[in-house]
């Protein structure tokens, strides 16, 4: 805990993550902390400065293996929750964005609709099960 380390902000869903495995591990949040918001930039500090940081496996895999970063013998018990489509606060998008936008919504609400009728389909084999 006294070594340096990176964070993502506050209002990051990251960093609450991150705060709840200390508070779960009996921590307080570090003294020496950095906030960044940016996991390119977390990945340039750690390569140039002794630090630590909490990120995806998938972001670090390539650096594991490269032997530009090192994993430290801890596991994270939860992942992150999913979360909407972020937006600067009164800057209009530009044409591709918005439609980007579009097909995620859309996939998104096929995605909802395909996990719906499978646990639909489910349920009435198992209100039986509980029946019988």
């Amino acid at each position: 805990m006294d070594w340096p380390w990176i964070a993502q902000p506050v209002t990051s869903p990251a960093r609450v993550l991150f705060e709840e495995e200390l508070a779960r591990a009996g921590l307080a949040t570090p003294v020496n902390l950095t906030e960044c918001a940016s996991i390119f930039a977390t990945l340039q500090l750690l390569e140039n400065y002794d630090a630590v940081a909490m990120l995806p496996e998938s972001v670090v895999r390539d650096h594991l293996r490269g032997k530009l970063l090192v994993a430290l013998p801890l596991e994270i018990g939860k992942s992150l929750a999913g979360f909407g489509i972020l937006t600067r606060k009164g800057e209009p998008l530009a044409e591709p964005a918005l439609r980007f936008i579009d097909l995620l919504r859309h996939f998104s609400r096929t995605l909802t609709r395909e996990e719906s009728d499978v646990t639909a389909a489910a349920q009435p084999v198992a209100a039986s099960a509980q029946v019988d």
